[in-house]
């Protein structure tokens, strides 16, 4: 009994006790998701009270609005970092952890329809109502009988079976009294059976699980560069193509490039041009951009060196320069042939 009080670690969090108040639904939020006050003071109770570490309750994650959501905590918008991070501080204040480690989940699979359903899409209950011991809008346990109209049997668990479990086929409900018809649960539909969960870490610098993964953990832009062969103008207008290297997915996101020409000394000598480098193709040939440019009314000399420049336009990533040859005879506009 005495283990529970001892101090132990999980990873490399590190638990004053083994005493964990686990997820449960925080009831006093407002309707868009914000904590109450009856909510912050709860969390502040349970960490002085000794507590090792604390699951906050679940969160919604959408700002649409879904029947049956009820009351619980939001996480779809940036203006609630303040209040979750005075939470953590008030938590931490009282030597109890919150997890740095983040599970983001449904708390079970379920089917929603935004639209109205349709009559065609509920089914009644008048073949077994005499037979019925338990039920829901998408399943039914009724004592032993023939199979109801548009209900697919379901194997129980306990075998043999004192009772058939069905439910409804595809995304029909059972009609029942009251709302909620919409937002459902409970059925044996592969969406409403399987949750999907994303395991969130933090990471610090100098952690080493981050150093060894860095490339694989840090996100970055998709780079761009230049897929004409040729680096060599010969006229005032042309056109030149380009290839985002990656797609944009996982820990690649997209990103906005100025395109453009510089002399030796960094001067610009053509228009400019934007690449917004945002495909999310896997084909390579899918993710091509062609630019058209012209260069600036001078005089350009076939010996010296000019930039093709590649630069993020959030100025972030260095850019990048490819050499270029300009050999055009009549670069002046002597005849008023750019006018």
């Amino acid at each position: 009994m005495k283990k529970i009080f001892e101090q132990t670690k999980i990873g490399s969090m590190t638990m004053k006790n083994r005493i964990i108040r686990s997820a449960i639904g925080d009831h006093g939020t407002t309707e868009d998701g914000h904590y109450g006050q009856s909510d912050f003071d709860g969390y502040e109770k349970v960490a002085m009270g000794g507590v090792g570490t604390l699951i906050t309750g679940y969160s919604w994650v959408s700002d649409y609005p879904m029947d049956g959501r009820g009351k619980m905590l939001g996480a779809y918008s940036d203006d609630f970092i303040p209040e979750y991070r005075q939470l953590t501080d008030m938590v931490h204040s009282h030597n109890c952890n919150s997890g740095i480690r983040i599970l983001i989940t449904a708390d079970h699979g379920f089917l929603y329809t935004y639209s109205p359903l349709k009559e065609d899409s509920k089914v009644g209950k008048d073949s077994f109502t005499n037979r019925i011991l338990e039920y829901g809008r998408r399943f039914a346990i009724l004592s032993q009988g023939d199979k109801p109209d548009y209900l697919m049997p379901i194997m129980l668990c306990e075998r043999p079976a004192k009772f058939d479990g069905y439910a409804p086929m595809e995304n029909i409900r059972i009609k029942m009294n009251g709302g909620g018809m919409n937002f459902v649960h409970g059925g044996a539909s592969l969406q409403e059976m399987v949750v999907p969960v994303i395991d969130y870490r933090h990471y610090r610098n100098d952690n080493k699980q981050y150093q060894k993964r860095r490339d694989q953990l840090d996100t970055k832009p998709v780079s761009l560069a230049l897929l004409s062969a040729s680096r060599k103008i010969t006229n005032m207008i042309f056109s030149l193509n380009f290839y985002q290297q990656e797609a944009v997915s996982g820990n690649r996101e997209a990103a906005t490039y100025q395109v453009y020409f510089t002399d030796v000394n960094g001067k610009k000598i053509s228009d400019v041009q934007k690449i917004i480098a945002d495909k999310a193709n896997a084909d390579v040939q899918e993710r091509t951009f062609r630019c058209n440019f012209s260069l600036k009314s001078q005089q350009y000399k076939n010996t010296d060196t000019y930039y093709l420049v590649i630069a993020d336009e959030t100025g972030l990533q260095q850019p990048i320069k490819e050499e270029f040859q300009i050999d055009i005879a009549f670069a002046t506009d002597d005849f008023n042939f750019f006018s």
